[in-house]
């Protein structure tokens, strides 16, 4: 393994997906790396923060040299395992602005967590409880702990990202999952290759079955095709004034003092 420990995120491609430029978004830079795969990447602007002038106005008067710059990289993998081609994504920095939506499998980096968690480790979880008034919650506990713990209703609760305790070493002490996959451990460019194979099998095993079999309960749809199917439903349903069992919610958690969530919540 390599000798320095690399935090890396990784994606799972949908195996509809097989060419770059349905994964990669336009106008994104590619270096082909020989026997490896292809890197994406945007050149970095760097920038004094908004806030400088936002907030001070011409007081600090460029006293201080004060930079900001959002470094986006991708590192495109196709692995061949019988017969079959897998394409992963390996994120750095804010490369997930990169991929276009809809092209991750969805629950790829939980799948692989729960196959590789150790069953009582479980440190954090972000969740959703439905009902008339959904509400996002995330929980994080000051020891080690099992499922059970968080107090989950797998009747009401829809999971999303789970961090715990791998009991396999060679994904690092702590993994964390959702769609993508979030680990520190010594993997290089060198070994990237037999690390995601490793990621593949740890997500179609069915190891979670036996401790984690209520996750399957209720999922969330987010697949595009979907998503918009039951987009013009709901749009349908709302003209026709059909309301009953319709409730709204944002499907995330929001900084409601961002500028963005003002622009994107209507109150």
């Amino acid at each position: 393994m390599g000798e320095k420990t690399n935090k890396l995120t990784i994606c799972l491609i949908k195996p509809e997906y097989t060419e770059p430029d349905q994964i990669i978004k336009d106008g994104v830079l590619a270096h082909p790396i020989e026997g490896l795969g292809t890197f994406y990447c945007e050149p970095s602007h760097p920038a004094p923060p908004g806030w400088i002038k936002d907030f001070f106005g011409t007081a600090l008067d460029g006293k201080f040299s004060l930079i900001a710059s959002s470094a986006k990289g991708l590192l495109l993998l196709n692995i061949e395992r019988d017969g079959k081609s897998h394409i992963f994504a390996v994120i750095f920095g804010h490369g997930r602005f990169l991929v276009r939506d809809g092209v991750a499998e969805e629950r790829f980096g939980l799948k692989v967590v729960l196959n590789t968690v150790i069953e009582d480790s479980l440190r954090s979880i972000d969740k959703t409880t439905l009902g008339s008034v959904p509400k996002q919650s995330r929980e994080q506990i000051s020891r080690a702990s099992a499922a059970t713990t968080f107090g989950i209703d797998i009747e009401q609760d829809l999971l999303g990202s789970v961090t715990g305790a791998s009991k396999d070493k060679r994904f690092g002490r702590t993994i964390t999952g959702r769609d993508s996959l979030s680990v520190s451990t010594k993997i290089d460019m060198t070994e990237i290759q037999e690390f995601a194979l490793l990621c593949l099998e740890r997500y179609e095993a069915q190891d979670y079955l036996e401790n984690f079999d209520w996750v399957d309960q209720i999922k969330d749809v987010r697949d595009r095709k979907a998503v918009d199917a039951l987009d013009a439903l709901l749009v349908q349903r709302l003209a026709d004034e059909e309301l009953d069992k319709i409730w709204m919610a944002p499907p995330d958690i929001l900084d409601w003092v961002s500028k963005r969530a003002k622009r994107n919540v209507i109150l």
